[in-house]
């Protein structure tokens, strides 16, 4: 088979290298291989594959995906098409068709494997119902660049990609339901990255094996990758890394997070002296040599996530240079719960986090400890338990800091004095108070200082007064969140209408706080998430219909009552209005197919009547929890794009429609469904959660239920269902 490859390759490089010179001459007239016109660069047979791929991932229309949008016949794919590349004979040599499509199939009769000339191929991030490898997989044997990311395909990894030997880029991370890595991989010896995150190797001496001729490889992920035992714990992390070493020479970047690694790293890393990038996080690590922090070219350290790793004794003497500019550390442990002296002598450190730490005393201590950090840009020290005022802190030694993350601690002062000495730090972009005990108001702040603030989180504090209108001389914020503290007043939204950049806007959870609901003619350009909830609202803010472009929305825990404004649908992407006092929709909902409304909440309200009609092929998830809802459920909810029905606690009627054996998430209990449950669940379904207890169903359990191996709830309680033990033992 190897042979019939080698020599399938070379005979396409011949014939290409006969036709060069009849092509050059013929480029100037009408030649049949120019597909519409002499003016395209694209070859006829090359568009006529790629549009029959087009029909064959999805032959229905209406579900495109708008990257297709642009597959027009009377276009020159070269040019016009999106996610096509061609070389300068037409030929299509790139194809990215990635995040695309859903539920589609790839069979031995599709296209793709015409288009020999293929060297990038992206498919990650769709989903397939089948997709058939045998040997044609082979067929495209120009390919250096394959990415199967995220695909979720069934069945095992084709042994036959290992007859791809112009491979450089290989990504299989989060792909096939056999997540086995054949050994046979061993031959891609020409491979620069290589991703295996989520897949199955058999021990570390497997790993060895697969490796050990990659002496190009300097690429290596195996995030969240397990052993084929049977406790699918990672093992001894000093195996791994022993493993690994026998491409320690080229080898630039590691990453090895969420394997189930314990035990202690070992000495072995300290031979890559060539590493620039070292990710470890959320592992069981318990200890790893303190020279690490001296290879000559570690630039990122991630020992994130590691709980029972102590950062013990760490001794860092000044006149040694360091590479290291990211130190990423949060969730591990210090001694005496405080960050050691000689973290300071880390001089290139740009960013730092020990955020989840559990560090205690004064924020001043810990931040003098950082104060030779001159080139820093990032602090984390997010939920910790810091306490203390920011008002005794040198800031001007930290003037590079372009991010501050000091919420979920204990601090305390008033919030403008706290301001007026974070106003030292002139190039600070994204600033982070949340969640701490700040109090008093914004009034007194004039905030010029701090003109280049993108992101400001004061939210869960004990802020009061009323919002500024000073927050306009923040002419660079994208982020604004104030939510969870007693603002009180009514904000008029006018004030945000020279914040050109605002993005976000937060205001939840300030129950003596009112908005402007009065008709204001008010476009907030670059606004598309607005929360609202809980702001003592009575009705719709009626200047978002002013809005250009779609935004979330949330309007939960209000008091808003009547019905849904039918300018919202074409509005929003995301809509939340649980907990008010609504009882209809002013125009039906089928009117606005167009919607691109992807998540809707309208549990604990007083909807009554059937199910409306349509809610628009983007939506993702829905739930109508806790209404008055009748009738049955829609056929409509067939749709690609759906994730998570919850129509629980209705008066739904009917039979369960058999689509919904697609989804992941589905509650339908305490409704009045009856019959059985339909046996439509296939292979490698991704259905995690089926709660239908109350309803009135009755025959058996599927068997097919058996093929959802991710399931994880299963509630078919009060019902009439004979076989469900012995069915959820198999489970």
């Amino acid at each position: 088979m190897e042979y019939h490859i080698h020599n399938c390759c070379f005979f396409f490089l011949i014939i290409s290298l006969l036709l060069l010179p009849w092509h050059i001459r013929s480029s100037s007239s009408s030649s049949p291989l120019i597909p519409f016109s002499n003016t395209y660069l694209c070859r006829r047979d090359q568009s006529l594959a790629l549009l029959q791929i087009k029909e064959s991932i999805n032959p229905r229309p209406s579900y495109y995906h708008p990257k297709f949008a642009s597959w027009k016949v009377t276009t020159d794919c070269c040019t016009s098409w999106d996610g096509v590349t061609c070389d300068d004979f037409g030929f299509v040599i790139g194809l990215d068709v990635s995040e695309s499509f859903s539920h589609a199939s790839i069979d031995s009769n599709s296209s793709l494997f015409n288009l020999r000339h293929l060297k990038a191929l992206n498919l990650a991030g769709n989903s397939f119902l089948s997709f058939s490898f045998p040997t044609l997989v082979a067929k495209l044997c120009s390919i250096t660049y394959f990415n199967l990311s995220h695909t979720l395909i069934s069945g095992h990894i084709p042994s036959e990609i290992s007859q791809l030997n112009n491979l450089t880029s290989l990504d299989l991370s989060y792909s096939f339901y056999d997540k086995v890595v054949p050994l046979e991989f061993s031959k891609l010896t020409n491979l620069i990255y290589l991703r295996l995150s989520q897949l199955t190797l058999e021990s570390p001496i497997a790993l060895r094996t697969l490796i050990y001729n990659f002496s190009s490889l300097k690429e290596l992920y195996l995030d969240a990758a397990t052993p084929t035992t049977d406790d699918k714990k990672g093992g001894i992390a000093q195996d791994w890394f022993e493993a690994v070493a026998s491409i320690r020479s080229s080898l630039r970047v590691l990453s090895m997070s969420r394997m189930g690694l314990s035990g202690p790293m070992g000495y072995s890393i300290l031979h890559f002296s060539s590493l620039s990038q070292l990710y470890l996080s959320d592992n069981n690590i318990t200890h790893f040599p303190q020279e690490m922090f001296q290879l000559p070219n570690l630039e990122i350290l991630d020992l994130s996530g590691n709980h029972h790793l102590t950062l013990s004794s760490l001794d860092l003497p000044p006149n040694k240079q360091y590479a290291l500019q990211q130190l990423i550390v949060g969730g591990i442990n210090f001694p005496g719960r405080s960050l050691p002296h000689s973290i300071g002598n880390l001089n290139l450190l740009t960013k730092f986090d020990a955020s989840n730490c559990d560090l205690t005393g004064p924020i001043s201590s810990s931040l003098s400890k950082l104060s030779q950090l001159s080139q820093l840009e990032e602090l984390d020290l997010w939920n910790n338990a810091f306490v203390g005022t920011l008002s005794s802190f040198a800031w001007p030694n930290l003037s590079s800091l372009r991010m501050l993350d000091l919420s979920g601690n204990q601090l305390t002062g008033t919030i403008s004095s706290t301001l007026s000495q974070l106003s030292q730090l002139s190039q600070l972009e994204q600033l982070d108070l949340g969640n701490n005990a700040f109090v008093g108001t914004l009034s007194s702040f004039a905030w010029s200082n701090l003109s280049n603030l993108r992101k400001l989180d004061l939210c869960n504090n004990k802020l009061e007064g009323r919002i500024p209108s000073s927050f306009s001389k923040l002419s660079n914020l994208e982020t604004l969140k104030l939510c969870s503290n007693n603002f009180h007043g009514m904000v008029d939204p006018r004030m945000f209408k020279n914040l050109k950049r605002l993005a976000t806007i937060d205001l939840s959870d300030n129950i003596l706080l009112s908005i402007d609901t009065s008709d204001l003619a008010l476009s907030l350009p670059h606004l598309d998430d607005f929360g609202f909830s809980s702001c003592n609202l009575s009705e719709f803010p009626r200047f978002l219909k002013y809005q250009e472009n779609p935004f979330e929305l949330d309007l939960s825990n209000n008091q808003i009552q009547g019905k849904v404004p039918e300018w919202i649908w074409n509005k929003v992407i995301t809509l939340y209005l649980a907990n008010n006092s609504l009882v209809g929709f002013e125009d039906p909902v089928s009117n606005h197919s167009s919607s691109k409304l992807s998540t809707l909440d309208l549990s604990n309200n007083n909807f009554e009547g059937s199910i409306p009609f349509f809610f628009g092929t983007s939506l993702s998830g829905i739930s109508l929890s806790n209404n008055k809802f009748t009738g049955e459920i829609p056929s409509y909810f067939c749709n690609p794009n759906l994730i998570m029905v919850d129509f629980s606690k209705n008066q739904i009627s009917g039979r369960i429609p058999p689509c919904l054996a697609e989804l992941e998430y589905v509650y339908l209990h305490e409704n009045k469904l009856q019959g059985s449950i339909p046996d439509t669940f296939r292979v490698g379904c991704s259905l995690r959660v089926l709660a239908l207890r109350g309803n009135q169903l009755e025959g058996k359990l599927p068997r097919s239920l058996a093929n959802c191996s991710s399931l994880i709830v299963l509630d078919v309680g009060d019902n009439q269902i004979n076989n469900h033990r012995s069915l959820v033992q198999q489970l």
